[in-house]
């Protein structure tokens, strides 16, 4: 359980050292990692709440969130945010969002997107339907421009392998 949390441990310190990419200069990101816990409030309901991801282990799910912020003085066009998956981590499928934006994946190391069930990658010669195992980065790319000061995020689940 340990090397699960030391490798957990170092997952985490490289996603948030290098966050998703966005224009450099116009557009400012922060990544955090967290889970969910249920608490019981003070009413005696339970509820969901987001935590840090402090500890998890094999088979837990964490969230990420990409916050974004126009930094510019004028209105950016084309935002473009995308975000490496770990091979620790197992996507869950149709967790991707982001309020107004387009969601794709690749595959491939970045190199190409699509949606997720259009993937395909080759085993054994031949090619077969991309898995959320096979999954390298997310895209989301905002429809509209993001006005000076404007602010937003993109959120998907993972499962630790």
């Amino acid at each position: 359980m340990n090397r699960a949390l030391t490798l957990l441990a170092a997952v985490f310190s490289l996603s948030l050292a290098a966050p998703a990419l966005a224009q450099e200069g116009k557009i400012e990101l922060k990544s955090i990692v967290e889970k969910e816990v249920r608490v019981v409030n003070d009413a005696g309901e339970e509820v969901v709440q987001l935590v840090t991801a402090d500890k998890v282990v094999p088979g837990d799910v964490v969230i990420y969130t990409v916050t974004y912020t126009n930094v510019a003085d004028q209105a950016v066009d084309n935002v473009v945010i995308t975000n490496p998956i770990n091979d620790a981590l197992s996507y869950v499928v149709d967790s991707a969002f982001a309020p107004g934006a387009d969601v794709s994946f690749s595959v491939d190391g970045g190199a190409s997107f699509d949606a997720l069930d259009a993937l395909t990658v080759e085993r054994d010669g031949t090619a077969i339907a991309a898995s959320v195992d096979d999954l390298t980065h997310i895209r989301w790319i905002l429809r509209e421009p993001l006005d000076p000061g404007a602010q937003g995020f993109a959120r998907f689940r993972a499962r630790l392998n």
